[in-house]
């Protein structure tokens, strides 16, 4: 068993975490939650609805769109969105979505357990403060191969340094996911979404590899978009739940989504349907 926050999980188990997104430069500005009230509303739907993490992220981290803001402008739209999540004194967790210490450091002290950070731990201080604040933490394969190289070997390369670091760092084995960072991996020698849908169909490889819980975020993604020849990411829906269930068949264990509602009716069928993971809703 793992404890990825305050949930145990086991490796045939499947949650979802549900990605509340305070950054108006976000690719799909369909999700943005720009007042308080949405924020709550967005919230209190996707614990509705059986979401058992929710994901806060206040810089958009889109790796082919320049959404860099400054530090103060990350931690205080995060601070907002927290502020909100503490008032609603919701038993969920919640994940912060940072690749800078000092906001991961902020959200950790207003109740938040899991860092999930797509730069996996650039920051020399990220791994001090999540084993400071005992937080579970997401190793996320990162970089861009300086050479060509098969994607799943790289991908796995990548995670095992970041769980490397996390072990060294004194983060508890039990409390890491892996995540192998579709969209965000973009090499120069080859189209990006070819890249993402080979290390989709080797999910199960990569899983087998490090057997830990395994984070998958294909949520209106780019490779969708060109499977399907649709550029606007707010008419991706049907292709991210083929996508996550997909994952899901392959050993997905955490699902990172937009769309709650959706993807849970999605899950809830596939799991009659294929009984090979058991579906862990909130409520």
């Amino acid at each position: 068993m793992f404890k990825i926050g305050k949930i145990t999980l086991d490796l045939n188990e499947v949650i979802i975490m549900a990605v509340l997104n305070v950054s108006p430069e976000s690719f799909f500005t369909g999700s943005v939650k720009s007042s308080d009230k949405e924020i709550e509303d967005f919230v209190l739907k996707a614990v509705k609805y059986g979401a058992k993490i929710i994901d806060v992220g206040g810089m958009s981290t889109a790796p082919y769109k320049n959404t860099f803001v400054s530090q103060e402008v990350e931690l205080g739209r995060v601070k907002r969105a927290m502020s909100v999540l503490k008032n609603l004194a919701l038993d969920v967790e919640i994940s912060i979505d940072t690749q800078r210490s000092k906001v991961m450091e902020t959200a950790l002290n207003f109740g938040a357990t899991i860092v999930n950070d797509v730069s996996g731990f650039s920051d020399p201080n990220s791994l001090k403060v999540a084993k400071d604040h005992s937080a579970s933490v997401i190793a996320v394969a990162h970089g861009i191969p300086s050479e060509k190289t098969e994607p799943s070997e790289y991908v796995i390369k990548s995670i095992d340094d970041a769980i490397n670091r996390a072990l060294k760092a004194g983060i508890d084995e039990k409390s890491i996911a892996i995540d192998p960072a579709i969209g965000f991996i973009r090499p120069v020698w080859m189209d990006s979404s070819e890249w993402d849908i080979s290390i989709l169909n080797n999910l199960s490889s990569i899983k087998s590899v490090f057997k830990k819980p395994l984070l998958v975020g294909v949520s209106r993604k780019s490779f969708i978009g060109k499977i399907a020849e649709e550029l606007d990411p707010a008419k991706r829906l049907a292709g991210s739940l083929a996508a996550e269930i997909i994952s899901v068949q392959r050993g997905a264990n955490i699902i990172r989504a937009h769309d709650v509602y959706e993807l849970v009716q999605a899950l809830k069928v596939a799991e009659r349907l294929l009984k090979n993971f058991k579906l862990k809703l909130y409520f």
